[in-house]
């Protein structure tokens, strides 16, 4: 893959050629004077994939990382380069017998919403099988990088366990031997490792050019960026530096740093209209959950906000409800944990009888393993998230008759999701001072909660149903509204 002069590349002029054919591309309105003019000194970079695969650079020479050229050694046969190998065949196996991907492979042409699935569901195959690999499922800084020093609230603090941060990524081949922690894996390493998997996929997989003019169906170029973003779920929402990569094909963003075991998603689609084009201008791309911003202007500033008043209603519907399809699966796969069962043949026992004192140690040792289980936990915090989306939803659609409509249609297909799910998997459980086990289950919960709103759409009143707190705290998915 390494071979080409890529420094000769990255000093010269840029040749007047499309945007997805160049290796690198300065972000900004001054783009097309080419990386190294000196107007384009201090912005952001987007670097081709391929190019990466070509020469193993992934030069950083303005911007937020500015200073923090990586580098691949391609000729290197190590854990590192061993990994790539197998994220890539995994993953094409994977495309190759999906029902969806096969589908669209088997379509002799394609619409935009045809690529956009596309995108969608390669990115989320790579990004789970990038996460099976030892020392590449992780998310994880050096502390001097989360500034932890600095802050007693840092977002970043939480993740700051690694011991050494470094530029060769193959120095990663020490961490998948061990399966260890020990170095950073960061939005920056991470982009590079499932945007070179993409890459290669992409083309692959996929025709050089279009059968058919007009078509998408063709290999097109991922690139690596840098800039900023802010991820509206955070308690406290606010811009930060970030690598993530972009598609050419249509200005989506696929976030390495989300992790399928958390129920989170690949694959980020940005508000209707945008473009690639409009990435490489600094135009912010946003979508229910996050904004990704490369340049902040007055003029970037607002047309944010025309952006984001103009995001249909049913994208908030179908981000809310992807969630829900995560939760769901989650829940089936907690499901078959023993400890269900367990706790289940407690509970029929209790309905006989009270539990001898030998069963009552072992049941309360099965409600600790429930209590402290990082699966369960996560069934728990997603359901609440869940919760606070419903409501969010109704306050956005409760003084729009369209909106309510489309809201009551769409609780109609929530609530059918949630009587074909498991009911039996709880999302929290406890043991009283009586000792009975008292456990809820996610999917009565979720359809009790669905069933009030429903109760009330004709009326139009607020769901009559207890929110502590609920009105207070409303940050978790919250709408981009950029004060409009």
């Amino acid at each position: 893959m390494a071979g080409s002069d890529f420094s000769a590349k990255f000093v010269r002029p840029d040749e007047p050629q499309p945007l997805a054919e160049r290796d690198v591309i300065a972000i900004g309105p001054d783009h097309d004077k080419g990386a190294h003019h000196v107007d384009n000194m201090y912005a952001e970079r987007a670097i081709s994939f391929r190019s990466i695969l070509e020469t193993g650079e992934v030069p950083s020479a303005g911007g937020i990382y500015a200073g923090n050229n990586q580098s691949i050694d391609w000729s290197s046969d190590d854990a590192y380069t061993r990994a790539i190998e197998q994220i890539t065949k995994a993953s094409q196996q994977r495309i190759a017998e999906d029902p969806a991907t096969r589908a669209l492979l088997e379509k002799p042409e394609w619409t935009r919403e045809d690529r956009v699935e596309w995108e969608r569901h390669t990115s989320e195959i790579v990004s789970d099988e990038m996460a099976k690999i030892p020392g590449l499922a992780d998310y994880r800084i050096e502390p001097a990088t989360s500034m932890v020093n600095e802050q007693k609230k840092d977002p970043l603090a939480e993740f700051a366990t690694a011991k050494e941060r470094i530029t060769g990524v193959n120095g990663l081949a020490a961490d998948i031997e061990a399966n260890a922690g020990n170095i950073e894996f960061d939005c920056e390493t991470m982009s590079i490792t499932e945007g070179v998997v993409l890459q290669q996929i992409e083309d692959n997989m996929l025709p050089q050019a279009a059968a058919v003019e007009g078509s998408m169906k063709q290999s097109s170029a991922y690139y690596y960026a840098t800039g900023m973003v802010t991820f509206l779920d955070d308690e406290n929402p606010a811009p930060g530096g970030h690598a993530f990569i972009v598609s050419s094909a249509t200005g989506n963003i696929v976030e390495s740093t989300a992790r399928p075991d958390n129920m989170q998603f690949a694959y980020q689609e940005m508000q209707p209209g945008y473009s690639f084009e409009d990435f490489i201008g600094g135009r912010m791309g946003m979508n229910p959950d996050t904004l990704y911003m490369t340049t902040i202007t007055p003029e970037v500033s607002a047309q944010a906000q025309v952006d984001a008043k103009a995001i249909p209603f049913d994208t908030y519907l179908d981000a809310v409800g992807r969630r829900s399809d995560a939760l769901i699966t989650h829940m089936g796969e907690v499901g078959d944990a023993p400890e269900v069962d367990a706790l289940q043949e407690f509970k029929n026992i209790q309905a006989v009888r009270p539990l001898m004192p030998m069963e009552l140690d072992a049941a309360k040792g099965v409600v600790q393993f429930v209590q402290e289980s990082a699966d369960f936990q996560r069934a728990d915090s997603s359901y609440a998230a869940y919760k606070e989306d419903l409501y969010e939803l109704y306050e956005s659609a409760k003084d729009d008759p369209e909106k309510l409509k489309a809201f009551e249609s769409f609780l109609g297909e929530e609530r059918a999701k949630f009587a074909a799910a498991d009911a039996g998997v709880p999302y929290a459980v406890d043991i009283g001072e009586d000792n009975s086990i008292h456990s809820y289950g996610i999917a009565q919960a979720a359809l009790g909660e669905i069933d009030a709103y429903q109760d009330d759409m004709p009326s139009q009143q607020a769901p009559q149903m207890e929110r502590q707190g609920m009105e207070q705290n409303t940050s978790a998915h919250r709408l981009p509204t950029f004060g409009g």
